[in-house]
């Protein structure tokens, strides 16, 4: 899991079924399925998203991706404070995190159209608003008082030290939760239990590092919470099925050839 802080207002992509681990964020992500399905956990509700099916996950909804055979999709990622009328909208009402709404598509494919050929802000700002307006009316429920579940403060507790030394005794320590209690719901609500949900939050915090910077390999083992390079290496491959090091050079193999065809098809 991890919990994401993003400095971008507004984060528009295209992406295709993955997996991703439990996570939470302040900020607001919608998935909307444009073709074939996701499969997404939110809050303990286990989705197929099919064509017009949508994910929003609210701040501090835990919220984890599993990925199927195919799967294409939109995702949005917003700041909700980037607008009175949308942060109040959140305040005043509480909704549901899956709804089904196709006529959303092609609006959203032509948010993700101008912002991938950098639109302006007010451009953006408008479909935005379209966009939350339709899928907040659609999944408006009875309202409520949102709360944080002993699942979440684990969850949050976790995503702010996942990178230094952390046990079962660790989080029972900080959250008052026992240690008992923690391991069963390790063994219940996430594959793998507690020692893999740790090592995939490593290793997509290295995968990360690898991409965007230019760290020595055994700088961004140690900032991801691995202590020596056998057992970064083993875990990486184990479940990257390559090594840091030809992880990294993949991608920027990937980054040259976009840029290529990019350039070609201008």
């Amino acid at each position: 899991m991890l919990f994401e802080m993003r400095i971008e207002d507004i984060h528009v992509t295209k992406c295709r079924s993955f997996d991703f681990p439990y996570h939470l964020h302040n900020n607001v992500e919608i998935l909307i399925c444009t073709s074939g399905s996701f499969n997404i956990i939110c809050n303990d509700q286990d989705r197929i998203l099919n064509r017009g099916d949508i994910m929003i996950a609210f701040p501090g909804d835990v919220h984890a991706y599993h990925k199927t055979d195919y799967g294409e999709g939109i995702m949005i990622i917003f700041n909700p404070n980037i607008s009175e009328l949308i942060s109040d909208l959140f305040m005043n009402s509480e909704y549901e995190n899956f709804v089904t709404k196709k006529s959303v598509i092609p609006l959203a494919e032509d948010l993700l159209h101008n912002s991938t050929n950098s639109s302006s802000f007010t451009v953006l700002y408008g479909y935005l608003h379209v966009i939350t307006g339709m899928i907040l009316r659609k999944s408006q429920t009875e309202k409520k008082k949102r709360c944080i579940n002993t699942y979440n403060s684990i969850i949050e507790y976790i995503a702010f030290n996942f990178t230094d030394k952390i046990s079962l005794k660790s989080i029972s320590q900080h959250t008052g939760i026992s240690q008992s209690h923690i391991s069963r719901i390790f063994s219940t609500k996430i594959k793998g239990g507690f020692k893999n949900y740790i090592n995939l939050l490593r290793i997509e915090k290295a995968k990360i590092l690898l991409k965007t910077t230019d760290k020595a390999i055994n700088e961004i083992m140690f900032e991801s919470g691995f202590s020596d390079q056998c057992t970064f290496n083993r875990v990486f491959k184990q479940k990257m099925n390559c090594t840091p090091k030809e992880y990294r050079k993949q991608e920027k193999s990937d980054v040259m050839e976009n840029i290529f065809m990019h350039n070609h098809n201008v």
